[in-house]
């Protein structure tokens, strides 16, 4: 191994080029669908740079963890402290309560490198969106860090002890690639196994990535054979880039990833480590511009994403071309600006200055002040009171209120049978929402002979009914739910010929994939049930939360006219939904006007003056109860 580590260029300007590629990414920009790949890439520069470096430490038997974890933690952890810092403070003045408490407990896991967990463990259908999560982006960062509590420790282990094993065949050149090789293809099987049933743990957790680093800890034992020709490496060059652009084009969010979909770019960064000091070629990457932007690509990633998030929960749409211009010149002067002031001083400090011991108390002190700020902001739900009593009051507990509708829901969904009106309620989420206006209606006394139940029937397993083969989209990314599916309609075709009940109702967050099968449905409902059948159209949605819009606005006065202007209605679908109930001879429950007042302006209030949905179309319990 040699002694000393050269510096190459080549990988910063292919550091520069793969933070483009997620900040296209995220901007939207057409053509770039699939630029997430250029976190793979990083990784796959990760796991060379590192096992190049261990490998040239313990040759000169100067290796040292102590000396390992504190340069990780100078050259991670001041800008990283920087960026959770002002994200927090943007934060406080612009996001709502219950955002900035989900934001206090990612801030936690970002500090302690377990982000990559919790937003896997959040991840699911009631999930904030991607665009309200400004923390979203450190889950690489765990994965990194975990990363380095294993590999370090691993690879010293074996270094030491394979150059005194007494088979040439356990020695390092032979012993290291072969179980770097044994880790890639355990963990590519690994992943492609983990896809079809849980692809967002597939996506977080480090077990799933360690592949990619594996690969580029591959490339310190390949990157030695140098060609005869040099030509090779100039084709190396060109057929890496290559293998990094093309996935970066053509893939999407539809994409099944990681798994074999990230082996071609991860095989193309390899390429590019291989050939990247090519003569020519190589100038596509150790260019000045490509350079400088691999510099700052460390604080370039931290930045951008949160001035995407809070641009877009400021302005409550998708930036304009003008405003994406805006949030790149942003973040590169905010990158350049950390680099250059908070990177660069730590990386490069005299050792007179913050001795090791020293430098990791400053970062544990740093580090347990900003949990306590944020186990603080948790605790008084995200601080309310810095809105208005009436909006403070309104979008407090938000989480525990959309909670209480789904306990609720899964507590009362059975009936027994009995001689009253007994209605099956069929259908997802929305589904739910009107069983609990119905049950509360029962209770009320409204309609004391009223009996209700539930049965899940997810809106995706409606667009399979009857054709169980997932042919594309989500399904194609996840066809062990067709098994999830299967046991709905199970559970479902169950209590039609077991109960006796007099009517169905049936409610779904209809799209373009279900409507089609609302005639699937009903027959199948009628073949087991003679039952008469109600179908509810599409509800109205608003195109954001409402508790964000309320804590925007503050006044329940004129809230209704407010909101109007960010309001859904799906017209063109719900008279598709009335052609068909005509049709078919079914019922209809116009959802859709239900939730008007008389003014055509959307109901937002309950008696009390707390808010009659939890987000953006799943009623709390107490609209529940108004619309019953």
């Amino acid at each position: 191994m040699p002694r000393d580590i050269v510096y190459r260029a080549d990988l910063d300007g292919l550091r520069g080029l793969s933070v483009l590629a997620v900040l296209l990414y995220h901007l939207g920009v057409d053509g770039f669908g699939g630029g997430y790949i250029g976190v793979d890439v990083f990784f796959v520069i990760s796991g060379f740079l590192i096992t190049q470096l261990i490998c040239a430490r313990v040759d000169k038997g100067d290796f040292s963890f102590v000396d390992f974890y504190i340069r990780r933690l100078r050259r991670l952890f001041p800008a990283l402290f920087t960026v959770l810092l002002a994200s927090f403070t943007a934060a406080l003045v612009l996001l709502s309560p219950q955002h900035l408490q989900r934001l206090g407990q990612s801030h936690i896991w970002a500090l302690l490198a377990g982000s990559n967990i919790f937003f896997w463990n959040e991840s699911g259908y009631f999930d904030a969106e991607a665009h309200l999560k400004p923390l979203l982006h450190t889950w690489s960062l765990s994965v990194e860090w975990q990363f380095y509590l294993v590999w370090p420790p691993l690879l010293v282990g074996l270094l030491r002890w394979s150059r005194h094993a007494r088979h040439r065949w356990l020695h390092e050149a032979r012993l290291l690639p072969a179980l770097l090789l044994t880790i890639f293809v355990a963990g590519l099987l690994l992943t492609e196994m983990c896809l079809p049933s849980d692809p967002e743990a597939a996506f977080y957790l480090a077990p799933f990535r360690c592949q990619e680093f594996a690969l580029g800890a591959l490339m310190v034992w390949f990157a030695r054979r140098r060609p005869r020709h040099d030509f090779l490496q100039e084709i190396a060059v060109f057929v890496g880039l290559g293998a990094i652009l093309y996935p970066a084009m053509i893939y999407s969010r539809e994409t099944a990833f990681p798994g074999v979909a990230a082996v071609l770019p991860c095989l193309g960064a390899c390429a590019v480590v291989y050939g990247g000091t090519a003569r020519h070629a190589g100038r596509l990457l150790n260019n000045r511009l490509c350079v400088s932007l691999g510099l700052i690509s460390y604080s370039l990633y931290l930045i951008h994403w949160p001035i995407l998030v809070f641009g877009r929960y400021w302005l409550l749409r998708e930036f304009e071309t003008t405003e994406k211009i805006a949030a790149v010149v942003l973040s590169l002067v905010l990158a350049v600006a950390v680099y250059s002031w908070i990177e660069k001083p730590f990386r490069r400090r005299s050792e007179r200055s913050w001795r090791p011991g020293a430098f990791a108390l400053c970062c544990a002190l740093l580090s347990g002040i900003q949990v306590g700020i944020c186990l603080i902001t948790i605790h008084y739900g995200g601080f309310p009171e810095r809105l208005e009593d009436g909006a403070a009051t309104a979008t407090a507990n938000v989480a525990g209120k959309k909670k209480q509708t789904i306990r609720y829901a899964l507590s009362n969904r059975r009936f027994p049978a009995s001689d009253t009106r007994n209605v099956l309620v069929v259908g997802d989420s929305h589904a739910r929402d009107l069983f609990n206006a119905l049950h509360l209606a029962g209770r009320a006394g409204r309609d004391p002979d009223l009996r209700v139940a539930w049965v899940a029937f997810d809106d995706p397993c409606i667009s399979i009914l009857r054709n169980w083969a997932p042919t594309g989209g989500r399904w194609a990314r996840k066809p062990r739910r067709v098994e999830y599916c299967r046991g709905q309609y199970t559970d479902l075709v169950e209590h039609l010929s077991e109960q006796e009940i007099q009517q169905v109702f049936v409610s779904a967050s209809w799209t373009t994939n279900t409507v089609p099968k609302i005639g699937d449905l009903v027959g199948l409902i009628r073949e087991h049930s003679d039952a008469q059948v109600f179908l509810a159209n599409r509800r109205i949605r608003f195109r954001h939360q409402l508790p964000d819009l309320y804590a925007r606005f503050q006044q329940p006065d004129g809230f209704p006219q407010y909101v109007t202007g960010y309001l859904v209605v799906e017209e063109q679908m719900n008279a598709q939904i009335d052609a068909i109930t005509r049709d078919m001879g079914v019922g209809l429950i116009d959802v859709a006007a239900l939730v008007l007042n008389e003014e055509g302006l959307p109901e937002t209030f309950a008696a009390d003056g707390s808010l009659l949905y939890f987000d953006g179309h799943h009623w709390t319990l107490a609209g529940a109860e108004l619309f019953g």
